[in-house]
């Protein structure tokens, strides 16, 4: 692939469904220029109930459409996914990619080095426990409490809020003492619930910090194509699905 084809490609970022657009709206926020490709995962959702063979194989599905198009880089825009099935499809794919692990690892070491994290995640993330170990090579030295969160992506996919509300506030109540610690943040493991934002700071404290490590990827992918000499001169951006739609945002949850 010529440099000029690789400036000129697609930025892919896949998720099983409405966490691509956290993670887009960052990405965008730097990047303005960038054309984005944009895969929501509706056949295999969603990753975090599904079993290690199952996310790779989803993975695998994306990997394969997307690599067929004009793309330049690849956002594995699902922490599930970059925990359990980025490095099975970093091995296959020679296509630069940038996952959601390592960016909120090195985040966590650089600004919440001692502080108390509250780690709201898939039950596969919990699981595959990739985030605090790969944290505390970096440095991070505060106290770490994993909260799996059942059905949350369920229910943002199909809009279910009432029901994000009683699961919301049973989280709250479930850790109220970690939550009132000055030092808490909460940190958001799935891209999906940066959508529940405005739900979340209706049961909490103004105080308690909430960590989108979106922000933190958008870097990562910067860097990344900065270092490779492939960032998009053009002013002209856009934002497309795979299924040659215009990408559509969905409506904030509250």
């Amino acid at each position: 692939m010529s440099q000029l084809l690789s400036r000129n490609g697609a930025i892919a970022l896949y998720d099983s469904g409405r966490g691509v657009e956290s993670v887009l709206k960052a990405c965008q926020s730097l990047m303005p220029r960038e054309k984005w490709l944009i895969m929501q995962d509706a056949q295999h959702q969603s990753y975090g109930n599904k079993t290690n063979e199952e996310i790779i194989q989803a993975g695998h599905h994306c990997f394969r459409s997307m690599t067929k198009g004009n793309v330049k880089a690849i956002v594995v825009a699902c922490h599930t996914s970059s925990a359990i099935a980025l490095p099975w499809l970093s091995q296959r794919y020679t296509l630069p990619m940038v996952g959601m692990l390592r960016p909120t690892a090195r985040l966590l070491a650089e600004l919440y080095r001692d502080e108390t994290i509250i780690w709201l995640a898939t039950p596969a993330s919990v699981l595959a426990d990739r985030v605090e170990p790969l944290a505390r090579q970096l440095g991070f030295r505060g106290r770490f409490h994993a909260v799996a969160c059942h059905e949350w992506v369920d229910c943002i996919e199909q809009n279910r809020v009432e029901k994000l509300h009683q699961l919301v506030a049973s989280f709250v109540d479930q850790h109220q003492s970690v939550l009132q610690s000055t030092s808490c943040k909460i940190l958001y493991g799935c891209t999906h619930y940066p959508l529940l934002d405005g739900i979340i700071r209706k049961f909490i404290t103004n105080s308690c910090v909430r960590i989108d490590p979106a922000i933190a990827v958008a870097e990562a992918l910067q860097l990344m194509l900065t270092q490779r000499n492939i960032l998009r001169k053009s002013p002209q951006s856009s934002v497309r699905c795979f299924n040659g739609l215009d990408f559509r945002p969905s409506a904030v949850l509250a």
